[in-house]
């Protein structure tokens, strides 16, 4: 895994680590998870802003520190008071009752419950997460589609409101849908996490990642240009990875 995942970072130029996310249903399946226990309480995507940076954690809902994570990841139970519309239109979200119910009822949230999560670099997982997460710049986006539609095909579409984007955009939509998705992230998590302005992020199964992985590599001959492929060997001279590149080879020349 550790391989494939640095494979992945230097082909697409990552500056931020790729997470692995787990869902535990149970007590015991929590004790089992390999990642620290978490005493204090955080937003979830400050957990997977930490995790990109090398942490790892496991988490239950007494460590939530956001009502936004907690109804779309199963931590607690969604109240009606969000449900009904009136949460977001008086917190003027959205202009009305009946536009707040609508991005609400389109919105991805877990109708089961969870009892608690694992969050850590992808690469130290020793057994398969449910969902990962990257950060990614316009450019890099847009070769991660590239490479899953080379793979999985164009049956996808990209759902994104710029509302509870890591909890809810980013890890129930590809976990609920088995599909990748893309957010332009929130102001929630960029104030937070001091994302940059040109950065977003995406969302994708595990069960597809090593599809997505091989795709990009496979891809590159066609959609690099000869700048960007001399630019990926020599991020790779001092690494333990190799690239088979040819040059010329781009489709627009």
């Amino acid at each position: 895994m550790k391989q494939e995942v640095k494979k992945f970072e230097l082909a697409l130029g990552l500056k931020r680590g790729i997470v692995g996310v787990k869902f535990f249903f149970d007590k015991d399946e929590f004790d089992r998870g390999e990642a620290r226990t978490v005493k204090g309480k955080m937003p979830y995507c400050v957990m997977v802003r930490k995790a990109m940076l090398g942490f790892d954690m496991k988490v239950t809902r007494k460590n939530s520190g956001c009502v936004g994570a907690e109804n779309a990841l199963g931590i607690e139970e969604v109240t009606e008071e969000l449900m009904n519309g009136k949460l977001y239109r008086d917190k003027k979200f959205y202009i009305d009752i009946a536009t707040s119910r609508d991005v609400i009822r389109s919105a991805s949230r877990f109708d089961f419950r969870t009892y608690g999560i694992e969050i850590k670099p992808l690469e130290q997982f020793n057994t398969s997460p449910d969902v990962v997460l990257m950060v990614t710049n316009p450019y890099q986006a847009m070769r991660v589609m590239q490479s899953y539609a080379y793979t999985y095909g164009g049956d996808f579409s990209i759902k994104t409101v710029g509302n509870q984007a890591v909890c809810s955009e980013c890890t129930a939509n590809p976990y609920e849908n088995n599909s990748i998705n893309a957010s332009f992230l929130c102001s929630g998590t960029r104030y937070n996490n001091r994302w940059g302005d040109d950065e977003l992020m995406i969302g994708v199964p595990f069960n597809k990642f090593l599809g997505l992985s091989k795709a990009v590599n496979e891809t590159l001959d066609t959609f690099e240009s000869d700048e960007k492929k001399k630019i990926i060997e020599e991020n790779t001279e001092q690494e333990d990875v190799d690239f088979d590149i040819k040059y010329s080879s781009a489709y627009f020349y």
